[in-house]
């Protein structure tokens, strides 16, 4: 796991209880968060967003003595010192090994204690006929530390998305800036995007393309305003099986209001 501590303040999630993710009746694979516990993290190219993590990378303006401090901060080593020739390879394998990384890379969005954003709900969960999974935060960060983190598999980083008005290169930004933060480059977006408040994983180099969380990571379902009377019955159904207490809601709206509350169902 990333050490936030030092190298990524900026983006370290604090005061968040519930992860939400926004999903609908209509796919097999959305269906399955609840009947499997199953996230699903999606490669680059899958996203609904065109500029995610693509980024025209370019080092030819970056320094020697630049560059040979960020190599030496990011491997944990003194006073490296670079021949011309090498200096000249690394700034073209750098971008390109990146770029690669990013291709490869995989994200599971969530939004961070806000399980009635009626955008959220209009653009990812069918019109607000699909439903919404409530993730413990502090039981599914116990979860990556213990189950998911290997040694094979290190890099995965749990982040606040950082949402900017223009879109830079951010690794020469990173290196003139002497900052090791390559991670970093999987959390920016644009500012259009900022009504998600998204919380993202993100996971490379990669060795599984689902995870299957356990019951007691899942807090809650909230059903959508508009959900069908059969998929309320077919949730209640599903949660009876599982082997932890999850609460069941359902939205509503405020009288008078464009405001949105949830309302608990029995289903035991």
């Amino acid at each position: 796991m990333i050490d936030y501590t030092n190298q990524m303040e900026e983006v370290k999630v604090s005061g968040i209880d519930i992860l939400y993710k926004y999903r609908h009746f209509e796919s097999e694979y959305h269906l399955r968060m609840i009947t499997h516990n199953e996230l699903y993290l999606a490669l680059r190219r899958e996203l609904n967003d065109p500029h995610e993590m693509a980024y025209n990378l370019d080092l030819k303006d970056v320094s020697k003595e630049k560059l040979e401090q960020w190599i030496s901060k990011s491997q944990k080593c003194d006073n490296l010192s670079l021949s011309n020739e090498e200096f000249s390879q690394l700034k073209c394998t750098i971008p390109t090994n990146l770029n690669e990384m990013l291709s490869r890379a995989r994200i599971c969005s969530f939004v961070g204690d806000d399980c009635l954003n009626p955008l959220m709900w209009a653009h990812y969960s069918n019109s607000h006929k699909g439903y919404c999974l409530g993730i413990n935060y502090f039981k599914f960060q116990i979860y990556l530390y213990t189950q998911l983190l290997t040694v094979e598999t290190p890099n995965v980083l749990l982040a606040k998305v950082i949402y900017e008005e223009s879109k830079e290169d951010p690794v020469k930004t990173f290196i003139n800036s002497g900052n090791f933060n390559t991670l970093r480059i999987a959390v920016n977006k644009s500012k259009i995007w900022e009504y998600e408040n998204e919380i993202r994983l993100v996971h490379f180099p990669v060795l599984f393309e689902r995870i299957n969380i356990p019951d007691e990571c899942i807090s809650e379902v909230v059903l959508g305003l508009q959900c069908s009377d059969t998929n309320i019955e077919i949730t209640k159904a599903i949660l009876r099986q599982k082997k932890s207490d999850i609460k069941l809601y359902q939205v509503y709206q405020i009288e008078n209001s464009y405001e949105f509350d949830k309302k608990e169902i029995e289903y035991k």
